[in-house]
């Protein structure tokens, strides 16, 4: 879209459809949103630890690893954080593997998901991780 605009192609293209540009964007909003569920796999993973809440193992203690009083994780405890890591990784890579070949020539929408994704991801993950 931003190529039509920029060598003004767009004055040419509406004169056959005046509505070209609103379709556009509606095609760009329901792709970005398309795109931006293709994390969700790794999402639900991320989100059990997200800070808001405290989430519990099966055995009932916390997940996180700083235990109270220096006690270690059971090993069941530390069972379940590398099942979730291994998961995290797993999927991680699959969207990795899928998205090499996204070609998005719209350099601003193009810096738009990746500042999109950090936000939004990056701050999770940290929490996630931390845990």
């Amino acid at each position: 879209m931003q190529t039509l605009r920029k060598s003004g192609l767009i004055n040419i293209v509406h004169l056959f459809d005046r509505e070209v540009e609103m379709f556009y964007e509606e095609q760009i909003l329901e792709n970005k949103k398309d795109y931006s569920k293709s994390w969700g796999k790794i999402m639900v993973v991320v989100m059990e630890f997200d800070s808001r809440s405290q989430p519990t193992s099966p055995s009932g203690s916390n997940y996180d690893l700083q235990a109270a009083g220096g006690a270690r994780l059971k090993d069941k405890d530390r069972q379940i954080i590398k099942d979730k890591f291994h998961i995290f990784n797993k999927e991680f890579e699959e969207i990795r593997r899928s998205q090499t070949g996204y070609a998005i020539p719209d350099t601003e929408l193009r810096e738009t998901l990746k500042r999109d994704n950090r936000d939004f991801i990056l701050p999770k993950y940290s929490n996630f991780f931390k845990k």
